[in-house]
């Protein structure tokens, strides 16, 4: 059997799937792409490690012969090398009975050996009407907002992912780390899939590592491209115009993040968010500054009346800054991580921001100045205990 694909085809179809090949695995079709004829012009390109799955349909020109006309698996990092190595134009994939595989364009020709189609593992299915579409510019902007929040190898194993809640037409998105809390609302166009006029209702928990690769490939820009989410039990499905791409769910209970938010803060800071990172990035300048193993420094704010003075110093320097701000209640000094509370200040889109803060040890809340009926956010940054 031959394959016949234009090089740049084959290209944009290996390029997404490699985020989902196995890259240390006892069973080596996982660390391969299938290959499935699909009639004589078309083909599907599957790669899953058991954790993650990309699926899409590109067309070809298949020759069928009777030495092997069936689904064939090649170790993706060779293929992917191989593909961006040769000569463009027309790449042409043979395979014989015997799996050996033969990959030329023009003069150029590797030979690899394949595996049986029939080793690679079956993709979960779900059942297609549990889940909602949503724009992708909209889910991209919630995603990247709050990815900055997500934990990395946290025993609790829900924070190792993205919380979602879908309610009717609101969306809220949540991450924490422990150190930072992310909370995105959207009121939005949602359509449920299963075609019920009763309201949609769904939680699931996404792994961090899913929503890297899931960001690769939603579309930012185009206000008119969609996904479908389809949610099982263990698994969310999303589906775009041309591929699919599958993720295994964190199946845990996520924290009850609303408690931790203070409630009864006594200082409230209204102050320009430009402003305010500018400050902080100079500051970082030397808070980020590692001599002789010493640990990085943290970062002072003094709010007094209408002012919060920034300060600073390490082994290397020292800094100091102010920015204006509109205050009430009571002046406070509190210190943070510089880039935890940058992190936190970046993913914001709005001119002014709201600080609220009760004592040097209480976490930080900052939300819109003006909120916005129909997206909301909240940040939490945890302080740091300051040395005199």
């Amino acid at each position: 059997m031959k394959l016949i694909f234009e090089k740049d085809e084959l290209i944009r179809a290996v390029n997404p799937a490699m985020g989902s090949v196995s890259n240390k695995s006892t069973i080596p079709a996982i660390e391969g792409i299938l290959f499935t004829p699909k009639g004589l012009n078309e083909c599907e390109i599957a790669t899953y490690d058991l954790e993650k799955a990309f699926k899409t349909s590109i067309p070809c020109e298949i020759v069928i012969s009777d030495e092997n006309d069936g689904a064939f698996v090649l170790n993706a990092n060779k293929v992917n090398q191989i593909i961006k190595t040769l000569p463009d134009g027309q790449i042409t994939i043979e395979i014989n009975e015997k799996l050996v595989t033969k990959i030329y364009s023009g003069k150029s020709e590797f030979e690899l050996h394949a595996i049986d189609g029939k080793d690679f593992p079956d993709l979960p299915e779900l059942a297609v009407n549990t889940g909602f579409t949503i724009s992708q510019p909209i889910l991209a902007k919630m995603i990247r907002d709050n990815q900055f929040a997500i934990a990395t190898n946290d025993p609790r194993v829900a924070l190792n992912g993205l919380y979602f809640t879908i309610k009717g037409t609101c969306i809220t998105i949540v991450s924490c780390d422990t150190f930072r809390l992310a909370i995105r609302k959207q009121i939005c166009e949602v359509g449920n899939l299963s075609g019920s006029e009763s309201e949609l209702q769904l939680t699931f928990i996404i792994p961090g590592k899913t929503i890297t690769e899931l960001m690769r490939l939603i579309d930012s820009k185009d206000e008119e491209s969609t996904v479908k989410l389809i949610v099982g039990r263990k698994h969310v499905l999303f589906a775009f115009d041309d591929f699919m791409f599958l993720s295994r769910l964190i199946e845990s209970e996520y924290i009850e993040y609303e408690r931790t938010i203070p409630k009864e803060n006594r200082t409230f800071v209204k102050i320009h968010r430009e402003s305010f990172i500018h400050s902080l990035e100079r500051a970082s300048l030397v808070t980020e500054d590692r001599v002789m193993g010493q640990a990085k420094s943290a970062v002072r704010l003094n709010f007094e009346e209408n002012l919060v003075i920034i300060t600073t110093k390490s082994i290397t320097g020292r800094v100091y800054d102010e920015v204006v701000t509109e205050s009430e209640g009571e002046n406070l000094q509190i210190g943070f991580n510089c880039r935890y509370l940058l992190d936190a200040l970046r993913s914001t889109d709005v001119d002014y921001l709201k600080l609220s803060m009760s004592s040097p040890l209480m976490s930080m809340v900052i939300e819109p100045d003006q909120p916005d009926e129909n997206e909301k956010f909240l940040y939490m940054v945890t302080p740091v205990r300051m040395k005199d």
